[in-house]
């Protein structure tokens, strides 16, 4: 499919998927469509490895404790956002979880210790009620690019992505394109860099959530930033409240910060469970926007929004009504 004039360019098909992946565009069921068939020529090529996985950020460079601690999207009671219960289940394994004193990462683990925590895993789920469509979440499609290191960055695909969202978002496009181009020695030193900051920054603002609380309307949640979280990271932090306790699961939330002194940017993030039932963000930003005199769209479980800085309320009321009738 990606053959050129010029010859064979399937080994850019990992990139593809990176980017791909990094849009959201994978489903419960990995990448499909028009995706699937690049990631078989990503797989021909020799450069990309897709196989069943647990599904957790992080495979490659996070420790095993921060792993599960950081695992928003399953909810599993006494590991997700608990750090010592992290700890407590891993130690409880029948698996060496450190090596030299250090703990190890899922990347580190053979077939066998990976079977045996990810079946561990799905039964605390299971016998902490956590119902049977989520505990299928804990399983997807991982994306390897096998020409890359093992436990950096560059291995995961998701990983890589977020390496290269952590250079856009802070106006540093050319960094991550060299990344892409190759470079990896001063331009992937810098994205490292940049991802420390952004890592930061995303704490700092899902901390600022998490105490200052969001506000409910009928069918959505929402949290006006003000100019305390930049406007090209309001999406992800929003995205991050979803897994984590400081929010209702069963509503969208809402993310407004300043963009200009005009301007407020609006970003919007559900869960896969909602839209099963119905939801669909692209249009509820897209119609709740236009109506303010704004504009907007995204993905059904995440979107976006401009407005004027005075419409704030008229376009949550607007919002609000739309999402109510996806859901009913």
């Amino acid at each position: 499919a990606l053959e050129g004039p010029d010859g064979d360019n399937r080994d850019l098909a990992g990139l593809a998927v990176v980017g791909a992946v990094g849009d959201m565009q994978d489903s419960a069921d990995g990448l499909v469509g028009a995706n699937e068939s690049i990631v078989a020529d990503g797989v021909d090529a020799g450069v990309l490895n897709a196989q069943t996985d647990l599904d957790l950020y992080g495979r490659q460079t996070r420790p095993l404790p921060k792993l599960l601690e950081y695992a928003s999207d399953v909810d599993i009671p006494g590991i997700s956002n608990d750090e010592a219960g992290a700890i407590s289940f891993l130690t409880d394994l029948d698996v060496d979880v450190k090596r030299d004193g250090e703990w190890r990462r899922w990347v580190d683990l053979d077939g066998g210790e990976r079977q045996a925590l990810a079946s561990a895993l799905m039964r605390r789920a299971v016998a902490s009620g956590v119902p049977s469509e989520r505990i299928e979440a804990l399983v997807g499609t991982s994306y390897t690019l096998v020409d890359e290191e093992p436990g950096t960055e560059l291995r995961d695909v998701s990983e890589f992505s977020t390496l290269l969202n952590a250079t856009a978002r802070y106006e540093r496009g050319d960094v991550g394109l060299a990344v892409c181009l190759g470079d990896r020695g001063d331009a992937l030193a810098e994205a490292r860099r940049l991802l420390r900051t952004h890592r930061r920054n995303l704490s700092e603002g899902l901390q600022w959530v998490k105490t200052e609380g969001v506000t409910h309307e009928d069918h959505l949640q929402w949290f006006d930033a003000g100019s305390r979280i930049r406007e090209t990271i309001v999406g992800i932090v929003a995205g991050m409240a979803v897994g984590s306790p400081a929010v209702d699961r069963s509503k969208p939330v809402i993310a407004f910060a300043e963009e200009s002194a005009e301007e407020l940017k609006v970003s919007s993030r559900g869960s896969h469970a909602l839209v099963r039932r119905g939801l669909d963000l692209s249009t509820v930003m897209r119609e709740a926007s236009r109506s303010v005199g704004g504009d907007g769209g995204g993905h059904d479980v995440a979107a976006g929004a401009t407005i004027p800085i005075g419409e704030r309320d008229a376009f949550l009321a607007e919002a609000d009504r739309i999402v109510g009738e996806q859901l009913s």
